[in-house]
């Protein structure tokens, strides 16, 4: 909220006029670890004794308001280093910051601050204090965030009307476990019966790193397993002492943490689950307030922060900084706790085919364990396969783990009604149909079989989480904290109350697979649909079934044009026919009998008004739909080239022999040009230099993607994902193969443009505070609702 500056002899200010940015005190036990007590004489003391700035690769070190030495950062395998050390203070002695002085000269900020935050719990506590279900936690972590966001809590609302909860992840260093217990201690100096609540996950966190494989900056799997489902789960069987709608969680979440953090609210409903409501006190501190903070109040300090951290939490994390790598594995007090995690990522490396050493040292100080988007390098034995004929799904699962009948009671009753031969015939009664089913077991593998489900909306994909549930599961808590009605129970086995379940979906719905362990070890390849399947017989989707031709416009407008007479009437040789019938298929503008569908006629109007909307969703179609499309749009990065010749071999490494791949990459070449005349289809395209073949994915004429073409393409994702809202930054994060940008390179500020304009539309609500993140999808809205829209109002 203030700026700083430098003041009097080592001391900073905080001002409403000038800003250096974060500062961060520091103490002898940083300047050992680095060397810089070889360089100047510094006391051991308690006091901080430098300022500290972080400046990309570098922290720069400063006495008095002058810089005196500047150490670049280190990394895993990599020490920090001395690159200067200011020869007018060296050998001198430094003398420790007087906390007293400081604290004088930033009282009257230090007030301001506090009495905002204060009136800010205090407005939050008495919003929700006389509503029923309700129960109030700080989300006590042994960072410095949360241990002011404790002190100020306490300041407002009495210690019996809120719970404070410290999660041990099993990932924590000794220090934080040590301030856990001394801040129990401070207060209970002046509040005996004060208590911090330690809660823990059953499992124990080495085994799910390896049956989840490796947390990531993509599957943050840990922070609902290790965190969110162990409190809530404490704040049901015990803390709350009643059941409870919703928790109202105090923590120290702080904008100028990171760029997502800053697009949060200060108070955000079920940001992270339904039932919590988190409430940020601090939200618009920064580092150096907090720490004048703690000063202030003469708190307790994790002990990490002496050692240099910035930021306290799990010995080993994918969002930790290499600053933080290198002095939580060179620290011989705290190098065995980031071991026994080093060793999985060793192990990960190694399930790779990195065997020497260097190379493996190399792989985890690059950080590219960090970016796993998928399950490949994860041991795991369990596959969950589907084929969909003719209205029926069959699932194929191998090594199974839970129940499947339990936990297909959340979407409908069901009903066993015969075992014979081996096999257990049943009903399953939903949205007023009646669904009969076949299971059958043999040895590690369980097939079912779903009859004539494609009238009933979503049904299929609702089906498909269940099978992943049953399949994936190792009872981690993370969708049963989901549900609303306390009707599942997921640990030490699954149970679901059939009469307090409501088919809500919402165990379900939480992530596109139904399951954090299915989504983990999934491999995300683009393809992966097209290798040889095992359990059926029936061959999947060729990559070859456009019989070498594009999608021509021509085709295109004249079906269009005359929907019902096209392919009675039209000069298409034997081939072509197949091939156009199999993408219209695809973009879902046909049945199987060649009749138009209801998407068809919409665009059949549409293209009167706006010809360029029917081309993107036509192509939006073919990247959910075609397996070829969609190997395209997975696997070709936006601003990349590749000629034909490099296309042809990614396929190949798929296992896709060389004619077929070489007719695949054909028909994805015509489609985006003809007869050496380039060819646009939404925002990609494609160009014909010196008779090469090039793809190339680049954004073309961005600026008229129109909104009802995003409103489609999210409402598209709702339906083949079953989502129900979603944030923008998930949209632009690496491994997302869904959405918007991922089928057409809309950038974000377009995005949050279209996104305004169907608000407008009431297509959709989203949350615009401080930034728009959050999207809302309305569950009476979908794809084609938008598209009539569209022809209203264009």
């Amino acid at each position: 909220m203030f700026g700083i500056t430098f003041a009097e002899t080592n001391l900073i200010k905080l001002s409403s006029t000038e800003d250096l940015g974060d500062l961060f005190p520091v103490f002898f036990e940083e300047l050992a670890f680095l060397g810089l007590t070889n360089y100047f004489n510094i006391p051991k003391t308690d006091n901080p004794i430098l300022w500290a700035k972080d400046i990309n690769s570098f922290v720069e070190y400063y006495y008095s308001g002058e810089l005196v030495a500047k150490v670049k950062k280190g990394k895993l395998f990599k020490p920090s280093e001395v690159v200067y050390v200011n020869p007018s203070f060296e050998g001198k002695t430094l003398e420790p910051i007087n906390l007293k002085r400081l604290i004088e000269i930033n009282r009257d900020p230090l007030r301001e601050l506090e009495n905002e935050a204060l009136d800010y719990i205090k407005g939050i506590y008495e919003k929700f204090k006389t509503q029923s279900g309700i129960a109030f936690m700080v989300s006590y972590s042994g960072g410095k965030d949360s241990q002011v966001v404790l002190d100020l809590v306490m300041s407002v609302i009495p210690p019996s009307e809120f719970l404070t909860v410290f999660t041990d992840t099993q990932m924590e260093l000794p220090p934080t476990l040590e301030v856990v217990n001394e801040t129990e201690k401070f207060y209970r100096k002046e509040k005996p019966k004060f208590k911090i609540h330690r809660v823990s996950s059953p499992h124990k966190v080495e085994e799910l790193w390896r049956i989840f494989g490796p947390p990531s900056r993509i599957h943050r799997w840990c922070c609902t397993v290790y965190k969110i489902a162990p409190q809530l789960k404490f704040l049901e069987t015990r803390g709350a002492g009643k059941l409870f709608s919703t928790v109202i969680t105090f923590e120290g979440t702080r904008a100028s943490e990171s760029t997502a953090r800053s697009r949060f609210e200060r108070t955000s409903p079920r940001e992270k689950t339904f039932r919590e409501i988190n409430a940020r006190p601090i939200f618009f501190w920064n580092s150096t307030e907090v720490f004048l903070y703690i000063f202030y109040k003469n708190l307790p300090l994790n002990r990490l922060y002496r050692y240099g951290l910035r930021r306290v939490g799990c010995s080993i994390c994918p969002f930790a900084s290499s600053w933080s790598e290198d002095i939580l594995t060179r620290r011989e007090d705290l190098k065995p706790y980031a071991k026994r995690f080093i060793r999985i990522l060793e192990d990960f490396a190694k399930s790779f085919g990195i065997e020497d050493e260097k190379e493996i040292k190399k792989y985890l100080s690059s950080g590219k364990w960090k970016e796993r988007a998928g399950g490949l390098g994860v041991k795991n034995d369990v596959k969950v396969e589907f084929l969909t004929s003719n209205g029926d799904l069959k699932i194929a699962i191998t090594n199974k783990r839970e129940n499947f009948f339990e936990w297909l009671k959340t979407v409908g009753k069901v009903e066993l009604l015969q075992r014979e031969n081996g096999k257990i015939r049943g009903t399953l009664k939903v949205e007023g149909a009646t669904v009969p089913f076949e299971v059958e077991e043999k040895e590690n593998q369980t097939f079912v079989e779903f009859f004539k489900i494609s009238n009933i909306p979503l049904l299929e994909n609702k089906l498909k989480k269940v099978a992943n549930k049953s399949a994936y599961c190792v009872h981690c808590l993370g969708c049963e904290i989901e549900c609303p009605h306390y009707a599942l129970k997921t640990f030490p086995k699954v149970e679901v109350n059939a009469s307090l379940c409501t088919h809500c979906g919402e165990c379900l719905n939480f992530n596109d697979t139904g399951c954090y362990v299915a989504k983990s070890v999934k491999i995300v390849l683009g393809m992966e649909e097209l290798q040889p399947k095992k359990g059926y017989k029936k061959k999947p989707p060729s990559v070859n079934r456009y019989y070498t031709f594009g999608l021509r416009q021509e085709w295109l407008e004249g079906f269009l044009s005359n929907l019902n007479e096209w392919f009675k009437n039209n000069s298409l040789g034997p081939d072509q026919v197949k091939a156009v019938k199999n993408f219209f298929l695809d973009a879902q503008l046909i049945t199987k009998k060649e009749e138009p569908t209801k998407l068809a006629e919409i665009l059949s109007e549409l293209r009167k008004k706006n010809n360029k909307l029917v081309l993107q969703i036509v192509w939006i179609n073919l990247c959910i739909n075609s397996p070829l499309f969609r190997w395209y749009a997975d696997n070709i990065k936006w601003g990349e080239v590749w000629n034909k010749k490099e296309a042809i071999e990614k396929l190949q490494e798929l296992g896709i022999k060389e004619r077929t791949a070489r007719n695949a990459i054909n028909s994805l070449a015509q489609t985006f040009f003809y007869k050496n005349t380039e060819y646009y289809l939404g925002t990609l395209f494609g160009k014909r230099l010196d008779k090469e073949v090039f793809l190339k994915r680049g954004i073309k004429e961005e600026s008229e993607t129109n909104k009802f073409v995003v409103g489609y393409a999210l409402y598209r994702l709702k339906e083949i994902r079953g989502i129900k809202g979603l944030t923008l930054s998930e949209l632009y994060t690496e491994g997302y193969n869904a959405g918007p940008y991922h089928w057409l390179g809309i950038s974000e500020d377009l995005l949050k443009k279209a996104i305004r304009g169907l608000e407008d539309s009431k297509l959709l609500s989203a949350d615009l505070v401080a930034d728009l993140d959050n999207i809302h999808l309305y569950e009476e809205v979908g794809s084609l609702i938008v598209l009539e829209k569209a022809l209203e109002e264009l």
